[in-house]
């Protein structure tokens, strides 16, 4: 599924991908080309995996059901491709998703992807740049798998991956800053002007 999607990605130029589809999603976000094909690679590649009972899509207003079938004991959320208006520019861009048990009888329902976060059976993304790396947790640690593209398999790269105790880099998206509460925003300064906070107190 997910090395599909990172050759759709890497052919988007060659095969004219890149775009607008001309129709938004349930976020009012314009859908592009590429996020249009990853969403029908997901919901193909879920729906005959025999694993899956259901699936919400950020591209979906309603559940996409699966064929009496072909149901599995799993529903899967996913957004299919974001940051996808970093596409044109050639920025990553990535898939993230949610894996639940279904706890209903018959055809999905909303009851099954409202469970609680620490009812997730797995999670995690795929991240599609340099290298194609799939970062997944099933509850008992975090590892990276990188795709090796000679044989078309995830290798298991990144081993009991943690967030180091503290890091040398200030990163967030300040877009909102202006909506901040203003316990939040006196931390970013000290965050951004550690000097200064320190000088202050």
């Amino acid at each position: 599924m997910f090395q599909a999607i990172s050759s759709a990605v890497r052919k988007a130029g060659l095969a004219n991908l890149y775009g607008i589809a001309g129709n938004t999603n349930i976020q009012g976000e314009e859908v592009k080309k590429l996020d249009e094909l990853s969403n029908e690679l997901m919901i193909n590649m879920l729906r005959s995996s025999y694993a899956c009972s259901g699936m919400v899509s950020e591209e979906n207003e309603e559940i996409i059901d699966v064929d009496e079938g072909k149901r599995g004991k799993y529903v899967v959320s996913f957004d299919p491709l974001d940051g996808s208006s970093n596409i044109d520019c050639l920025v990553s861009i990535g898939t993230i998703f949610g894996i639940w048990k279904k706890i209903t009888e018959g055809p999905a329902t909303k009851a099954d992807f409202m469970q609680p976060g620490k009812a997730m059976v797995a999670a995690g993304y795929c991240l599609y740049g340099s290298a194609t790396i799939v970062v997944l947790s099933t509850g008992h640690g975090v590892n990276g798998f990188m795709l090796d593209p000679s044989i078309g398999e995830f290798i298991l790269t990144h081993p009991r991956m943690r967030i180091p105790d503290k890091g040398k880099v200030y990163s967030i998206n300040e877009g909102y800053a202006r909506f901040w509460s203003k316990g939040l925003t006196e931390y970013i300064h000290t965050r951004k002007f550690p000097e200064v906070s320190l000088t202050a107190v």
